[in-house]
Parts: structure tokens; C-alpha cells; sequence
């Protein structure tokens, strides 16, 4: 069970005409199931209009079929079959040791290889050229200036800083060598993927609709997607701005930037900065089904030593349960929600999302979400030891506006642990007349299945967008495999 917000008002969707990247397509019948490579979705708005039948959810015990009743063909089984019948034998290819291949990803971070940096990063700046201090300046200086460097070497500054001052070396490289052909990185981007400075704007990005919400008097947009939009400015921005109090409820904390940002608060302007955290991301475990050491993260470890910050640690229910929202609100005026994680990795790997949001509503609902993780959160010193319950305080009734749907009355918002957040979606669906357009990193609700496949039985347009990865795990595989032998459309990503 999850502490997670939903808000109903925004339809999170790829936006219409974009190619995307390749996604795979999973189709089947009861004879078989099929995986192809295909285009990632096109999502268009569900349409509106009409009265909804009222449909009695069926349960799916008994129905939903085992991995072992389909035989699932793969282009990548194929391919590995066809490799197998023209390879020899073991022999013909050396086998590299994941050792060997650790010292390899290892010596190309330290190069500079894009792909290992984006894995490695602390080793790419350990690697970086940065020039050495200066030995003619004064003391006070050369302190000053080892201190920079050791902290740029040691990936310990801010990213954009390393960047700009590797820049200034490659550039008197280039001019020493009578080169006119250097054009410098844009910003954010070395180890990350390299991006020539103009060829970004040049590139198509999918359009979206998305208001304009302020927040001191700035404009932000009501949501932004990755990896075609920036989300960590947007964040740094708003910190930047915050005048009084910082409040953010993150299931983990990867961002240096915001790191930074958060800094500059605390010592410019005195702002009173909380952090709630998930317990695991806090105090990271070994699990039984993972091959590596999970580690806490070199950013929340400053938090929880540097004075200034109050770090609380929330525990989801029972053995997996997380807290896993990302919300934020900024002086009591200005909140943030969506999947988007406070790392790296959702800046420059992941699909997410987020949304910001000015009205004083969600702004409140935001704070009241807020205001109940810490009356159930713990001092990080303390989380370790604390006999967590079994159970929590039911969530505070946090009232929530209605939306009308197709004459059906849903609300704006809702959170959990709970059935209502389950109860929305399923009654949302059934509410739809012309099509349901869903995407989604983890899926294993029964309930939310039957009620995708009545909606295509009743003639809707149903497309699905799973991840990739998720959809090979134990507890959703079943899932996506029978909603495809019923004929739906379903894709991963």
C-alpha cells in the first residue's frame, strides 16, 4: 500500500503526433501472444457527452490466466535462436567477466563517455578537465581556489559549475590548437548525453496544452513532461523564490541541484525547510530478490547532517509499503505533485511528470496531505528504531471539489492508503463513451482490469502504456498478458 496523491483534473497524456521512441506492442489470442517493436503511442482526450451506463464491476478470480497457459513468442527469442544456430560454440566469442565489465564502465566514466557518466557520475568529475589551481596567487585566493577544485573533482559542487569549467579548458584547448570549429554544451548536458548548444532548440518537441500559474509573481507551467521539458530548473526556480517555508514530501532525494537550491534558502533567507522522506530510501535494505546493496543517497546524507534542515522519515504499511509522493509546497502559496523523483535519473532517463498548481484548493489539499505525514513521521535519528504500527491514522478528510465527467460526479483529488483513489478510477472509466487512454508504471488491480475490458466490450477505443521493465515482474506480467488476449491494445515503453 502506497501514500500516493491523485489528482483527477489533469489528464497526464502523451501529447497527439508524437512519434516518440520505439515501444514494444503486445497482442495475443488464445492461441498465443506476440511482442513487436512499433512506434511508442499517440494519446488523444477521451471524448465527452452522453449518459453512462451503470456496470457491475466483475470479479477476476478465476479468469485472469496463469504465465504457464501462453506461449509467447519474441523477436528477441528468435533472434537468439537464429544467433545460436550460426554460433559454433562458446568458444568462438570470449566471455567478459562482470568484473572486467565494471573496470570498463569505470575507465569510461573516468574518459568521459556520456553513457558511463550518466551511470557514474561521481568518477566522470573525478576525470574532468578542470584546471589546476594557480600557484602565483595570494593565499586567501589559493585557498579559495583548492577548495573549488577539490569540491568540482570530487563531483561535491554543483554539476553546472563542473561543466562551465571544463568548458573554459576545452575552449583554450581548441584556441591553442588554432581550432574555429568548438561550439560550447549546453548547459546540463555533458555526461548526460552531449547536446551542441542550438541543435536543441532545432528539435521537435511535442506540443501540450498547460496553463500559466504564478508564484511570486513568475510563471511556471501547470505541467511539464520528460524528457522533452526541463522539470529541475522549474523546482530550483521556486525554491529560489520561497520567502517563508519549504515543505517537500519526496520518496527519494537524488538532486544536487535542488540540494543547492535548498542551501541557498536556509542560509540567504532564513526559510524554514522540511523534508519527508521514505523510510527505505532513508535507511536502505538489501531485498531478497535483488543482486546489489542499495545506498543512501550522498545528497539526503547531507540533509541529515547539515543544520537547518528537518528531515522526517515516513514508513509505508507492512513489508513493501512505501511513502512514495513527490509534493511540495512553497510559502504556503504554491505547491508541486506528480511522478516526477527528486534525482538525476527522472531528470535525464525517465518518463515523468509534473504538476504545479497556484489556487488556493489544491494548494490547501497539498498542505493538508502535507500536514498528515508529519503528524505519523519520525526524526530521521529515531527512524531506525522506532516500533512503527501496523497501521496508520486514517487520512484527514481533506474535502475535494467535484468534476463532472459524462454526468458522473468525480472528485478532484484523492490520496491514499484508501479504496477511494481504486473506487475513481474504476467509476472513471466507466464514465468514458469514446475511448480510455492509460499509462502507467506498475499495474495490479483486478478491478481497474474488468473494468478496461467492459469498456472495450461496450466499443471504446482502450490503449494501454506500460513500462517495459514492470510489466516482466511477477505480479504484473499476468495482467498485461491477459488484457492483450482480450484484444486491447497494449504497449511498453
Amino acid at each position: 500500500m502506497r501514500f500516493s496523491a491523485v489528482l483527477l483534473s489533469v489528464l497526464l497524456a502523451a501529447p497527439s503526433g508524437w512519434a516518440g521512441p520505439t515501444a514494444k506492442v503486445i497482442s495475443g489470442t488464445s492461441s498465443g501472444i506476440g511482442i513487436q517493436a512499433v512506434p511508442a503511442l499517440k494519446i488523444t482526450t477521451p471524448g465527452r457527452g452522453g449518459n453512462a451506463p451503470s456496470l457491475a464491476v466483475p470479479s477476476l478470480a478465476g479468469s485472469l490466466p496463469t504465465l504457464q497457459a501462453f506461449s509467447i513468442p519474441t523477436q528477441t527469442s528468435q533472434a537468439a535462436a537464429a544467433v545460436n544456430a550460426a554460433d559454433p560454440g562458446p568458444a568462438s566469442k570470449p566471455v567478459v567477466s562482470p568484473k572486467r565489465s565494471g573496470l570498463r564502465l569505470v575507465a569510461a566514466a573516468i574518459s568521459g563517455v556520456a553513457k558511463a557518466a550518466k551511470r557514474l557520475p561521481g568518477l566522470a568529475a573525478l576525470g574532468a578537465k578542470v584546471a589546476a589551481p594557480s600557484a602565483d596567487s595570494n593565499a586567501a585566493d589559493a585557498h579559495n581556489d583548492a577548495e573549488r577544485f577539490f569540491n568540482l573533482k570530487a563531483g561535491f559542487g554543483d554539476y553546472r559549475d563542473l561543466e562551465a569549467a571544463i568548458d573554459v579548458v576545452e575552449m583554450e584547448e581548441a584556441a591553442s590548437a588554432g581550432s574555429t570549429h568548438v561550439l560550447p554544451l549546453a548547459a546540463g548536458k555533458r555526461g548526460r548525453g552531449r547536446v551542441v548548444a542550438g541543435r536543441e532548440s532545432s528539435r521537435a518537441k511535442p506540443r501540450y496544452s498547460a496553463r500559466r500559474v504564478k508564484f511570486k509573481k513568475k510563471t511556471f507551467p501547470s505541467v511539464a513532461f520528460r524528457p522533452d521539458r526541463p522539470i529541475s530548473d522549474h523546482l530550483v526556480e521556486a525554491i529560489d523564490l520561497a520567502q517563508d517555508t519549504i515543505t517537500l514530501a519526496v520518496y527519494e532525494f537524488k538532486n544536487r541541484d535542488v540540494l543547492n537550491a535548498l542551501r541557498r534558502a536556509r542560509d540567504e533567507r532564513g526559510v524554514k525547510v522540511k523534508i519527508l522522506v521514505d523510510f527505505k530510501n532513508a535507511y536502505p535494505f538489501k531485498r531478497d530478490d535483488a543482486d546489489y546493496w542499495p545506498k543512501r543517497s550522498i545528497e539526503l546524507q547531507s540533509l541529515t547532517m547539515e543544520r537547518g534542515f528537518e528531515v522526517q522519515v515516513v514508513r509505508g504499511l507492512w513489508k513493501w509499503g512505501i511513502m512514495h509522493n513527490k509534493v511540495g509546497v512553497f510559502d504556503g502559496e504554491f505547491g508541486f505533485f506528480g511522478s516526477y523523483n527528486l534525482s538525476r535519473y527522472a531528470e535525464h532517463n525517465h518518463f515523468e511528470n509534473i504538476n504545479f498548481v497556484d489556487d488556493k484548493k489544491r494548494v490547501g489539499a497539498l498542505q493538508g496531505l502535507l500536514t498528515h505525514l508529519e503528524s505519523i513521521s519520525v526524526p530521521f535519528k529515531d527512524a531506525l528504531d522506532h516500533d512503527w504500527a501496523a497501521a496508520t491514522p486514517a487520512m484527514p478528510d481533506i474535502p475535494a471539489p467535484s468534476i463532472r465527467f459524462n454526468n458522473v460526479d468525480l472528485p478532484e483529488w484523492v490520496f491514499t492508503p484508501g479504496t477511494q483513489a481504486e473506487d475513481t478510477v474504476v467509476e472513471s472509466i466507466e464514465a468514458a463513451k469514446k475511448s480510455v487512454d492509460l499509462s502507467m508504471f506498475t499495474f495490479s488491480s483486478p478491478r481497474i482490469a474488468q473494468a478496461l475490458l467492459a469498456a472495450h466490450k461496450r466499443g471504446l477505443k482502450v490503449r494501454l502504456l506500460f513500462d517495459a521493465s514492470q510489466s516482466k515482474a511477477s505480479f504484473q506480467e499476468p495482467f498485461v498478458q491477459w488484457l492483450a488476449q482480450q484484444g486491447i491494445e497494449v504497449k511498453t515503453l
